[in-house]
């Protein structure tokens, strides 16, 4: 129903719904945590690559870092650590895909596991 039928938009001051992160740490922790089955997920949606949907991953916290960094809850200095990592990572999922498309391989589980080890590490130098 449109707002001029007597809808009406909820109030600013509503408490969010508790399954909501406190802050753009917690946001980006759940990011990196459930991004093995997210991936996954998105493979059998849209039969991108394992690196593809990484790269979806990897843009998801990379927005989230600016959006802490543009509100303060995180520093300047973490925040070009954790984009200089992100940055990185993004490199190597390239290098990687063009490095595969030519050989015609498929990524093996070690190399999966390294780059979710990797991604990982942003929350290490975020809790510095």
């Amino acid at each position: 129903m449109p707002y001029s039928e007597g809808r009406k938009p909820k109030p600013e001051s509503e408490p969010k719904p508790e399954s909501e992160p406190n802050n753009i740490i917690d946001e980006i922790r759940g990011v990196i945590k459930s991004s093995p089955e997210e991936i996954k997920a998105e493979q059998e949606r849209s039969n991108n690559t394992w690196l593809a949907c990484l790269i979806t991953r990897l843009s998801i916290v990379d927005l989230n870092l600016r959006s802490g960094h543009r509100s303060g809850t995180i520093s300047p200095e973490l925040y070009t650590k954790a984009r200089d990592h992100i940055s990185e990572l993004v490199e190597r999922d390239y290098d990687l895909q063009l490095k595969l498309k030519k050989t015609g391989e498929d990524i093996s589980d070690e190399t999966k596991d390294n780059l979710l080890f990797e991604f990982n590490l942003v929350l290490d130098i975020l809790t510095e």
